[in-house]
């Protein structure tokens, strides 16, 4: 965790009035515990907080989120250990030409990018006091993805705000549809008592709401599921999460949990993989929801 707190007051959100503003933890406590972290063995470091996006901009004398994580690789660089660098959540204007400096000579950085969008309508996006508009997000996805094409891109969105329209959420949908994305978390509308969005008008109804989440979530299913095949035969870093069943589950640098099969095991693969330890895998079938792999 590097930070806590929130100045952004999304009109939506009790964040800001429960955690208070941003408050950037120090940049020698942060490294201290990377190094903690490495010294005890752990593969994969993820960086939390409230809004990551916000660090430094409060310390004296200030920094940022990129140079952060140019500190903590260096970090990595002197243990020798092949370390993922994942992020929990990153807003998109926070992805400036610093941070795409950072992203093409990172070598630890995870390519999972979760980036909330909460609206691909700009006039929702406007109630939501949400600073970027639907051009601005999808062009920032498709700069990304130029770097990671095989990356898992995630969003959050809220569904059914207040004034949200036919049109606001086609707008929404044609933004989930054409974009990166391939990972979503839908949110029906949920009002929070003392927030600028409670006393809007024009709420949307229960059951609309549910009806447009649904058509969002099998939206995404698809893509999801159309993202899984164009990984067939790619291979990717991946830290072991657990046994289940006699099977080792993975999760892949790009955020799939992938299954060792007993018939692809080598002698390699057939010995116990240590819990939280890093290896290569190939991606090498989707049989329905579940995606098999085999060690690189």
């Amino acid at each position: 965790k590097i930070q806590d707190g929130c100045s952004s007051y999304c009109s939506y959100c009790i964040v800001p009035y429960t955690r208070g503003p941003s408050r950037s933890y120090p940049l020698s406590q942060i490294l201290e515990q990377v190094k903690l972290f490495i010294e005890q063995g752990y593969r994969e470091i993820v960086i939390t907080g409230i809004h990551i996006g916000m660090w430094g901009k409060d310390l004296n004398p200030k920094s940022s989120l990129p140079r952060l994580l140019e500190r903590i690789e260096e970090e990595i660089e002197k243990s020798n250990e092949k370390i993922l660098i994942r992020l929990s959540s990153v807003e998109v204007g926070e992805f400036d030409e610093e941070f795409f400096s950072y992203l093409k000579a990172s070598k630890h950085i995870c390519p999972h990018f979760h980036v909330p969008l909460q609206s691909g309508s700009n006039r929702i996006l406007r109630l939501m006091n949400r600073h970027y508009t639907r051009e601005e997000y999808v062009e920032k996805l498709e700069l990304i993805k130029e770097l990671f094409p095989y990356a898992t891109f995630g969003a959050d969105v809220i569904v059914g705000f207040p004034g949200e329209t036919e049109e606001d959420f086609a707008q929404t949908f044609e933004v989930v549809e054409k974009s990166p994305l391939n990972w979503l978390h839908v949110f029906p509308y949920s009002q929070r008592p003392g927030t600028p969005a409670e006393k809007m008008k024009d709420k949307v109804p229960g059951r609309e709401r549910k009806h447009r989440s649904n058509l969002l979530r099998r939206l995404i299913d698809k893509k999801r599921m159309d993202f899984y095949h164009n990984l067939l035969g790619k291979t990717f870093f991946a830290i072991v999460e657990r046994e289940d069943g006699g099977k080792t589950v993975l999760l892949t640098e790009n955020y799939v949990h992938v299954v060792l099969k007993d018939d692809l095991k080598s002698e390699c693969q057939s010995r116990h993989l240590p819990q939280g330890e890093v290896f290569k895998v190939r991606i090498s079938e989707i049989d329905g929801r579940k995606v098999y792999a085999q060690l690189a």
